[in-house]
């Protein structure tokens, strides 16, 4: 074979296997669609369709596929097919996801290459894709600190758009007045500036809250935020690490621990505890409770406790704690409203700008609602009941006072108060025409006279009605108020007792138409205290009886306790005359004394000396004829 002829057949086969190899992108990638022409500057991606084809008329062929930046910046491509095996004269449909970073303004666009990895080099292509970014002005305003008596707030602005943003900060409302550090900051894209909020120098601050309502002033639109100081007891805020309030517990006889009526009785326990490591002195727990105009009204609440809104807790060794009651009632004419209950603990030895802590500072102060009564069956309420005396016998009288208190909803125009004890006897009524207006109260007064009854506890009841109209009273309440009274020495037991002795001394003189006083002397001969009751007895035919000093009287084991027993002698009662003593004892027994008198006619008192004499000579005869007798009395 001729040598030309085979370099000649040799090039053509190389020819035909390189052209069968190879591939002809045509057109160039072709843009199909686009997810959007425009988007948010931080919407993070966006998609773009895109035809490969292989029009070269020869085998198939592979191609990578690569991204051509064109304007904007761009994180990452990807491709949902990424190298491309085409068949000739075959086409694919690429999805490009196109990743970019927040805060950009202007367009992202850009083009695909599509390179053949068999043939001799890559293609450039030319179609491209433009995507524009929306301007923004968005941003975000944040309290990150509020404002305390020990600190100033702080409030961040964050631009979350594309575009440099400058605030005018304002004060817009509230009583608490504030200063800023920057008040025109401007915030560059995708940065956050920090503004410190000052509580403006000189002004008064009241315990509480004070709020100040803060705006970002921006032509796109306003944000605000509010700053709340809370004012608390200690004059300069918490000026300790050593003392501390804790677990403050709140009790009410209402409904509600911190829903009050007019005359709940409320309990407030707290614990101080010294966490430093020296001993604090003389150390006071101080309660207050505050308004809605931020003013202290403790000192209206009627306080059982010692030492009223001051508890004197003494001193206090490092790391011991304590822990400390208030007990008060609400009072009848406190205001309705918010309240806010706040401790404080301090020391009375320094100043509390030295010493001092309070719940504000520890986070537990109590919120308080004070409500009138909306329940109609509760609209009258008593307080104050006394019942004197407490323990009586019978003939005796017995006062029972209330303060009827109006802590309903209404203005009452009449009131009708009523006490009941039917084995007693009693059905009392008292009846307030002047008008009882809400949170207004009166005081009550109801007598008796105990009945020939067996001894016990009797029960009695206060009841009310109300809602006066047309002559009716339209409700009463739904419970009533109950108060007790003993009754002793009405009943005897059979037999004497040796529980109780009596002696008697005449302290008066004995003259008809004139009192005459019995000093007698009961002495305890057991060995614990005990109760008796003291009548008199056998005098009716010529006296009357005006006093026993104490009916009832308790005397403690092997003591004595003096009574006056006062008579008034009949005008026909002279001579010698008797009475007796007795002393009951709690199970019934009885142990009595007769007492005999010479009594003297008031005619023998004319002046004349022999009169004196005779006068002398009764009362001698008085005081030596008083016999001690011991009589079995049973009734």
């Amino acid at each position: 074979m001729n040598f030309t002829k085979l370099f000649v057949a040799l090039f053509a086969s190389l020819f035909l296997v390189s052209v069968a190899s190879a591939m002809i992108f045509n057109p160039d990638p072709a843009i199909v669609s686009q997810s959007a022409t425009s988007v948010a500057h931080n919407a993070g991606s966006f998609t773009v369709i895109f035809n490969v084809t292989n029009a070269a008329g020869a085998n198939s062929g592979v191609a990578n596929l690569t991204y051509v930046p064109v304007s904007g910046t761009v994180s990452s491509v990807s491709f949902s097919q990424n190298p491309v095996t085409l068949g000739n004269g075959t086409t694919a449909t690429i999805t490009a996801t196109i990743n970019f970073p927040a805060f950009q303004t202007g367009t992202i666009s850009g083009r695909f290459n599509a390179d053949d990895t068999t043939g001799t080099g890559a293609d450039t292509l030319s179609n491209t894709f433009t995507v524009t970014l929306n301007t923004s002005t968005a941003y975000t305003l944040t309290k990150t600190a509020e404002v305390t008596p020990s600190q100033n707030g702080s409030l961040t602005l964050t631009n979350t758009g594309n575009q440099a943003l400058t605030f005018s900060l304002v004060k817009a409302s509230g009583a608490l007045n504030v200063s800023f550090s920057n008040s025109n900051p401007t915030v560059t894209v995708g940065s956050t500036t920090t503004v410190t909020v000052s509580p403006t120098a000189g002004q008064t601050f009241r315990i509480g809250t004070s709020s100040a309502v803060v705006t970002a002033v921006h032509a796109t639109g306003n944000q605000s935020v509010t700053f709340t100081r809370t004012g608390g007891f200690c004059p300069a805020g918490k000026v300790t690490t050593n003392l501390t309030l804790r677990d403050v517990e709140l009790t009410s006889s209402g409904d509600e621990d911190d829903e009050w009526h007019v005359i709940d009785e409320v309990s407030v326990e707290v614990e101080i505890e010294n966490t430093g490591s020296s001993d604090l002195e003389d150390l006071i727990v101080e309660l207050g409770l505050f308004d809605s105009n931020g003013n202290n009204v403790a000192d209206e609440l009627d306080f059982t406790s010692e030492g009223e809104e001051e508890f004197d807790v003494g001193d206090l060794d490092d790391g011991d704690d304590t822990k400390i009651e208030f007990t008060f009632k609400v009072p009848a004419d406190i205001d309705e409203g918010s309240y806010t209950l706040i401790l404080k603990a301090f020391s009375d030895d320094v100043s509390q700008s030295s010493l001092c802590t309070d719940s504000v500072a520890e986070s537990i102060q109590e919120t308080i609602q004070v409500k009138s009564e909306d329940d109609e069956g509760k609209f009258i309420a008593f307080d104050d009941i006394t019942v004197s005396p407490t323990q009586v016998t019978c003939g005796d009288s017995v006062t029972i006072t209330a303060d009827a208190i109006n802590i309903g909803e209404d203005d009452e125009d009449r009131v009708l108060i009523n006490l009941v004890n039917r084995v007693l006897g009693v059905n009392e009524i008292v009846e307030i025409t002047q008008g009882l207006d809400q949170g207004d109260s009166k005081m009550v007064s109801f007598s008796f006279t105990v009945p020939q009854v067996a001894d016990n506890t009797y029960t009695l009841d206060l009841s009310a009605e109300y809602d006066y109209r047309n002559g009716v009273y339209r409700q009463s309440l739904d419970d009533d108020v109950e108060t007790q009274l003993k009754v002793f020495g009405c009943s005897a037991a059979p037999g004497t007792t040796n529980a109780v002795s009596i002696n008697a001394d005449l302290a008066s003189d004995a003259v008809t138409g004139e009192e005459l006083k019995v000093t007698t002397t009961l002495r305890n001969n057991g060995d614990k205290t005990a109760l008796f009751a003291v009548t008199a007895t056998g005098f009716e035919s010529w006296a009357s009886l005006k006093d026993i000093s104490e009916n009832i009287v308790q005397i403690p084991a092997g003591q004595s306790k003096d009574i006056t027993i006062t008579l008034m002698p009949q005008d026909d009662a002279a001579g010698e005359q008797s009475f007796t003593i007795n002393a009951r004892t709690e199970d019934g027994k009885i142990q009595s004394r007769q007492v005999v008198v010479q009594v003297a006619s008031d005619s023998l008192f004319d002046g004349s000396s022999w009169t004196w004499v005779l006068i002398a000579v009764n009362v001698v005869l008085v005081i030596l004829i008083i016999v001690v007798a011991v009589i079995v009395s049973r009734r």
